[in-house]
């Protein structure tokens, strides 16, 4: 397929407050002129952005539509309801200021909080044109295409950002290498689908870094071959929640043989899961007790009693380690170690390890750092 670059929507992001503290172009402009273009050629009605951040392509897309005068409908969408590296700011924002101060909200809806999976019965079929940048690592947007394909029209346009990612960000010098070069789940993707793929190369030899294909009917035929690329070892697990969500959209309109696929993959990846967390958290321990015995720590408070709590206080035992308590809202005693309330007062001790997971209890971790010795499992 072609498609031709359209620049001139791009310059809303002009418009943002310039004292808002977050990235206003995460999306090259190419990228985003590409989509705009396609947008012209094909006077798309119904546009789907999945992964929005603040929403600043989601914007440049609705002024698209916007100068073209078309009666379409878009709906961005992200699981994170915040943005995801500033919690200040709801994701979409920039898109949000926008549909307040040009009347967007008519045209525009931003979906967050849960997957894509979870907002298709909302969206309805016939998108024409989807735009997916989520994770980048596996399973990512192989999960994002297979939830949407069933809702797309017979010859919509999808594009998926950053599929040169694992070369692009090297190049420009990201401190997280490793990172960035797991990041192949679009490249997969592109690679994969049977579809009419627009080109891979610039004038320049050089790789771009939007992928972009139009769906035929052999893209239907052969979805078999992404299920079996979804098999392979993803970077995350999604949590129940989110999996059950892509379950039911796969088991609604997908073969039975390929929901039995669906269902191994993702027994395989949590079993690798466990068994990769069982081992990262069993260093974790082993970390802690170095650092206690380092330290000469000799009256140790152990914080959560729980299944981290547990085998750390077991490590510690056994190196001689003397732990004067274990708190915890609801352990009893456990092997000789007397267990006390949260509410209760702490008895002395030289250092306090917290045993129980960071997210969530990031005011308590604050409370206690400022009045005792602590250190967070979590941290070694």
């Amino acid at each position: 397929m072609r498609a031709d670059c359209w620049y001139e929507p791009l310059e809303i992001l002009n418009e943002v407050p310039k004292e808002w503290t977050i990235e206003r172009r995460q999306v090259r402009d190419f990228d985003q002129a590409l989509i705009c273009g396609i947008i012209r050629e094909r006077k798309s009605k119904k546009i789907v952005e999945i992964g929005i951040a603040e929403g600043g392509t989601t914007a440049v897309i609705a002024k698209a539509v916007s100068m073209l005068e078309l009666d379409s409908r878009i709906y961005g969408v992200d699981l994170s309801r915040k943005l995801y590296y500033d919690d200040r700011y709801e994701s979409g924002c920039i898109c949000s200021y926008f549909n307040d101060k040009y009347g967007w909200d008519k045209m525009v809806s931003i979906l967050t909080g849960r997957t894509i999976a979870g907002q298709l019965e909302r969206i309805g079929k016939g998108i024409d044109l989807v735009f997916i940048d989520s994770a980048h690592v596996l399973p990512g947007e192989l999960l994002d295409f297979l939830a949407i394909l069933p809702y797309l029209s017979k010859d919509a346009v999808v594009l998926v950002h950053d599929v040169s990612l694992n070369y692009l960000g090297i190049l420009e010098g990201t401190s997280d290498i490793i990172a960035v070069k797991k990041s192949v789940a679009t490249k997969i993707l592109l690679g994969t689908v049977c579809a009419d793929k627009y080109t891979f190369l610039n004038d320049k030899d050089e790789f771009i870094n939007i992928g972009c294909f139009q769906i035929t009917e052999d893209t239907y035929k052969n979805v078999r071959d992404i299920f079996w690329m979804l098999s392979m070892t993803w970077e995350y697990m999604p949590e129940k929640s989110v999996l059950d969500e892509y379950h039911n959209i796969i088991k609604l309109h997908y073969d039975k043989e390929l929901l039995r696929i669906y269902n191994a993959v993702v027994s395989s990846n949590l079993f690798i899961h466990e068994k990769m967390l069982e081992e990262a958290e069993k260093r974790q321990r082993y970390k802690v007790k170095d650092y206690v015995i380092d330290n000469d720590y000799r009256k140790i408070i152990v914080w959560g009693l729980g299944k981290r709590g547990k085998p750390l206080c077991d490590l510690l035992l056994g190196n001689g380690v003397d732990i004067v308590a274990g708190i915890d809202q609801s352990a009893e005693e456990y092997k000789g170690i007397r267990v006390i309330k949260p509410y209760m007062e702490i008895p002395d001790c030289d250092l306090i390890i917290l045993a129980f997971p960071h997210k969530g209890y990031e005011d308590l971790i604050r409370k206690i750092k400022s009045k005792r010795k602590c250190i967070l499992l979590d941290d070694f």
